[in-house]
């Protein structure tokens, strides 16, 4: 994750739900379930130390949790923005994985830059379109690396 000390808390959130942590916010408490072996010592002393920054996030995430979230088509997309979420996401009628970000902050959490990224925002205005336009605005997008405006 390169150097630790400049890491964000979103940036942690997103490595942790990469390598399968479950991260729980209990009142000010942070309960972590994870496969053996995947959280090192200095991964656990940024836990520790992105612990205030952690904890709100986790509140207004979805049962204040980073569980996976099984098949993201069982969230609404209203559910999907206040969710806190950052899913990768195969696109058949894209024909490859993209990014869905709950919020447009956490743009920056996406562990990825290769894949093109959609916030909710976006996802709202994509779902009105027809597939061959779609096909085509993730076509500019990814030409320009995610950097367009609606």
């Amino acid at each position: 994750m390169g150097d630790r000390n400049s890491v964000s808390a979103e940036q942690l959130l997103n490595e942790l739900v990469q390598r399968g942590v479950v991260l729980t916010a209990d009142g000010e408490t942070l309960i972590f379930k994870a496969p053996r072996g995947v959280l090192t010592d200095d991964l656990r002393q940024q836990i520790v130390a992105c612990k205030p920054e952690l904890l709100p996030i986790l509140r207004q995430c979805k049962a204040g949790s980073t569980a996976p979230v099984d098949n993201p088509a069982d969230l609404t997309l209203a559910q999907f923005a206040r969710s806190g979420k950052v899913l990768r996401v195969r696109s058949r009628l894209l024909g490859e994985d993209v990014w869905w970000v709950s919020d447009g902050n956490l743009k920056r959490a996406v562990a990825d830059p290769t894949l093109v990224v959609y916030t909710a925002g976006e996802l709202r205005h994509l779902v009105n379109i027809s597939p061959r336009d779609l096909i085509n605005l993730h076509r500019i997008k990814k030409t320009f690396h995610g950097n367009i405006e609606n």
